[in-house]
């Protein structure tokens, strides 16, 4: 790890609630020519470790044996609790080429419907009204803890995910902001207690640590973008943080499939004992995503809440469920004049699991001004 985003991941790891100043973090090189070098190396190492082969060999032997459609499958057992078929189908799949002598689906740009001229589309879009566009990018319980899937060697792990990260490189080139967690989410895979991991075993979602841990990390790269200015909320003041211990509850369709209840311990916000809620429809800061940007909303241990946390800020959020790549962009085209007037960064959290050609990452025209 190198200059401003290896600052910028020893930053996260620290306890200061505020994130440094945008100069503290780029320093004097441009952000983008660091975001693609920190892709680089990172896919480098990957490579250089040797696991990714024989790891997506082993995923695709799984795939293989689980025929059907993908949304109507239950999670399926791996070493440690449930996984859905899905993540270890995305990964294969992203990884892989179409045909002999083409690149890896991840910048095989000549497929219909890749993720990555919709993801380019939407920040030309957006940066014509005047808007900052960071995507983030959620790494898959399998790519941090591919030991818990299958049974491999992770001795000198870097983690895994190489395309992703030829995908960031690709990214960078056209001067879009994507911040890729997988680095920061391998040195910080293990916590303290059995409840303190950053994935849930049984679902596909983050626990609170991991969301608080994604949150701090999406302010320090907004942090690095020129203009944007933190905001005025105060812990001590306008909220306290209090750890808290609850059983995290899945829905009636993730239970369907698998997921259980599961404990969980995160950093809620709270005021004068009662749990503080810092959305705003008229926020400067936008975020958009699927269930991964509001679960734990309950306790204010989601990621919109721990942004607000970092970033001092309260946030916009829209959100839909199973619509984090087409079903957002949609909500944010209906906006109106006087909206657009008031926003400034948009945040879009997309999990790595849907990062594969599919009719969702069509290109999406918002309507004129």
């Amino acid at each position: 790890m190198n200059g401003a985003l290896a600052l910028c991941a020893t930053l996260v790891l620290q306890t200061q609630t505020s994130p440094p100043s945008a100069a503290a973090v780029v320093a004097s090189e441009d952000r983008f020519a660091l975001q693609r070098r920190d892709a680089e190396a990172l896919a480098a190492a990957i490579a250089a470790s040797g696991l990714e082969p024989s790891f997506t060999a082993a995923l695709k032997t799984v795939v293989d044996a689980h025929p059907g459609e993908v949304d109507s499958l239950p999670f399926v057992p791996v070493r440690s609790g449930l996984s859905p078929i899905g993540a270890f189908r995305a990964f294969t799949s992203w990884h892989s080429s179409e045909a002999e002598g083409r690149p890896p689906v991840a910048v095989d740009h000549a497929i219909e419907n890749h993720p990555f001229d919709a993801i380019v589309d939407f920040d030309r879009q957006l940066a014509a009204r005047g808007v900052e566009l960071l995507l983030v990018i959620l790494p898959t319980r399998l790519e941090i803890h591919p030991e818990l899937m299958v049974d491999v060697s992770t001795t000198g792990f870097v983690g895994l995910g190489s395309a992703t990260q030829q995908f960031v490189v690709e990214l960078s080139d056209h001067g879009v902001d994507a911040l890729s967690l997988t680095r920061l989410f391998v040195e910080q895979r293990f916590g303290e207690l059995e409840s303190d991991q950053l994935f849930l075993r049984n679902d596909p979602h983050l626990t609170p640590r991991g969301y608080e841990l994604v949150a701090r990390a999406t302010a320090l790269r907004l942090a690095a973008i020129p203009g944007f200015a933190r905001g005025s909320l105060a812990e001590g003041r306008d909220y306290d943080v209090v750890a808290r211990d609850f059983d995290y509850q899945p829905g009636d369709t993730l239970v369907q499939k698998g997921a259980v209840v599961e404990p969980v311990r995160g950093p809620t916000l709270q005021k004068n004992g009662a749990i503080v809620d810092f959305t705003d429809a008229a926020a400067p800061l936008v975020v958009l995503g699927d269930s991964h940007v509001r679960l734990y909303c309950v306790a204010a241990c989601d990621f919109v809440s721990q942004l607000a946390r970092f970033t001092a800020q309260e946030v916009d959020c829209l959100k839909a469920d199973g619509g984090a790549a087409d079903q957002v962009r949609l909500k944010l085209g209906r906006r109106d004049a006087e909206r657009w007037k008031t926003m400034k960064t948009v945040v879009w959290v997309v999990s790595e699991t849907l990062l594969v050609p599919a009719l969702r990452w069509k290109k999406i025209p918002m309507a004129e001004e």
